[in-house]
């Protein structure tokens, strides 16, 4: 039997255990209903858009709504019910929570500073001084100039709200992959080595990204924006992606067999992508694992006993601002063709 099998049948013979698991899954059920139902509601009391005026300059905020609702969605729903639910696979000790609670590593201590750092929108922030304003004005301009561009738009706006984020989602794992393969390119890895510099996996790895990583604004929002997503859809799509990076980074110890290997990348898949020996070259790239078998990175099965991380040193831990101010000018003399990492590209 194993020790899953064994954790479940132990579980099973304990009423008690058994009552305190249906109450939570209850007690969450719940919660998750009136959060969900808030956030529908957030467009009747919340202004889209928001413009201020300040020193003859006028700066509008677009997307509120949808900023909202992410972060209610991360802070409240999502963060929460996926650690819970690790918990209950993978048993306590192995559990993210357990060890963002009582174990952690340095490495963790930096996936916390980026979710606090995230959802406060520093990151934000930083965005918009280390990309001198550029990469939010792109995002604004192609919404503007993009948003209905083609007919079939409106078709896609027709169908169910259901049918609408499946669709989206598939459309956006497919950009994803390919915004997934620049990010390893020697230009563009600077960046995106950031995340791939933690040296274990906790679910909340998946917040550790750059803030001034720019190339999906180009690689995932245009496309988006010329098919006519339209703010509810994303905000949905957007739930799915954090779920899925969730799971990615998770302590699950499992290939979750058929969906694992196409759908929903399993967590030993990830681990593999993001493993420090890269003497095999690298692959895992799409969230949705297809991407990687029409395009042929699939790099096959892994464990969870393989050693992740870069070979370029981090801090870790709270202090992280000298690491994004390092990649950012490593970015920027990697494109006047300095070698500024040991990555064999």
């Amino acid at each position: 039997m194993t020790a899953n099998a064994k954790q479940i049948s132990s579980v099973s013979a304990n009423p008690k255990q058994v009552a305190i698991i249906a109450i939570s899954l209850l007690f969450m059920a719940a919660y998750a209903f009136v959060t969900i139902t808030l956030m529908q509601n957030l467009a009747s009391f919340l202004p889209n858009e928001f413009t201020i005026e300040a020193f003859g300059k006028t700066k509008t905020v677009h997307n509120i709504v949808e900023r909202v609702a992410n972060i209610v969605s991360t802070a409240l729903i999502m963060l929460p019910i996926g650690l819970w639910i690790e918990a209950l696979i993978v048993g306590w000790h192995k559990s993210s929570i357990y060890r963002i609670l009582l174990a952690r590593t340095p490495s963790i201590n930096l996936d916390l500073a980026c979710l606090v750092a995230g959802q406060a929108q520093i990151f934000t922030v930083l965005r918009w001084v280390l990309t001198f304003g550029l990469a939010s004005l792109a995002g604004q301009w192609i919404n503007a100039q993009f948003a209905d561009l083609l007919g079939f738009t409106k078709l896609i706006a027709g169908l169910p709200l259901l049918a609408q984020i499946v669709f989206f989602y598939f459309v956006y794992t497919f950009f994803d992959y390919w915004d997934h393969r620049i990010e390893h390119t020697r230009i563009f890895w600077p960046f995106h080595r950031f995340h791939h510099s933690a040296a274990d996996f906790c679910m909340v790895t998946t917040m550790r990204q750059h803030p001034a990583a720019f190339v999906s604004i180009f690689v995932i929002n245009l496309p988006m924006a010329i098919l006519g997503a339209s703010t509810a859809v994303m905000i949905y799509v957007n739930i799915a992606v954090f779920c899925v990076g969730m799971l990615q980074h998770s302590n699950i110890d499992s290939n979750l067999g058929f969906i694992g290997k196409y759908i929903f990348q399993a967590p030993v898949y990830h681990r593999k992508h993001h493993i420090l020996d890269l003497s095999e070259g690298v692959g895992h790239f799409g969230m949705m694992p297809l991407w990687d078998h029409l395009f042929g990175t699939w790099k096959g099965e892994a464990d969870q006993t393989l050693v992740i991380g870069v070979e370029k040193p981090y801090t870790h831990g709270f202090n992280f601002f000298k690491d994004v101010i390092r990649d950012y000018a490593d970015f920027w003399r990697g494109l006047f063709g300095a070698k500024v990492d040991p990555y064999d590209f």
